[in-house]
């Protein structure tokens, strides 16, 4: 998966799209993640052709004007980015298995590295995390509040292991969800879509 900014202009992401195919690779999902005035955030899930690398595939990219790759990551083969829409229906399908469920698509949809189902009653405790997540202290999850307002936070390379971006997102029964990158940041429209899970987890 790449994650690429482009101008907002038209035919720009199809510039891009071509510059994908001459390649001979195949482009199996394109979502939009963010539009501004100026530019756009795209996901692109792309089936590099044998031999080239994810490196080329990057300068391809960026050879096409204004264009900038931010985040290349690893898919399964076949594995297309979820969509927002097919999360919400296995979280209404599966509403006693609507947590994990949102902590995986934290992954698969948002590009998470990892991500914590956190109770917080009282001192916040984790109940839940990918098998990336850390086993943070009491004090760095003290760091994640408030746990009952959507934000997004910066985590210090101390104490966090890296320097991680990161989104909060309260969920019912006095839970919250904490997802986390290095980069790059996680933005609004991400918060809001993950808020928007958040309330089937029942």
């Amino acid at each position: 998966m790449m994650r690429v900014r482009l101008p907002n202009d038209p035919g720009s992401l199809g510039a891009v799209a071509s510059a994908i195919g001459a390649t001979g690779a195949d482009i199996q999902a394109i979502r939009v993640v963010e539009r501004t005035t100026n530019s756009a955030l795209n996901d692109f899930v792309v089936q590099l052709p044998s031999g080239m690398t994810p490196e080329s595939m990057v300068s391809v990219c960026q050879s096409v004007q204004q264009v900038r790759v931010e985040l290349v990551s690893e898919h399964l083969i076949g594995g297309n980015l979820q969509s927002d829409l097919e999360t919400a229906t296995q979280m209404a399908a599966k509403p006693e298995h609507a947590a994990p469920l949102l902590l995986q698509a934290a992954l698969l949809v948002f590009g998470a590295e990892w991500a914590l189902l956190v109770g917080v009653s009282a001192e916040p405790v984790v109940l839940a995390a990918t098998s990336k997540g850390p086993s943070p202290t009491t004090m760095m999850l003290a760091s994640l509040e408030p746990w009952d307002t959507p934000h997004l936070v910066e985590l210090p390379e101390d104490p966090w292991p890296v320097r991680y971006s990161g989104a909060v997102v309260p969920l019912l029964h006095h839970r919250a969800m904490v997802a986390a990158r290095a980069a790059p940041p996680f933005r609004q429209a991400e918060l809001v879509r993950l808020s928007h899970l958040a309330t089937l987890a029942r």
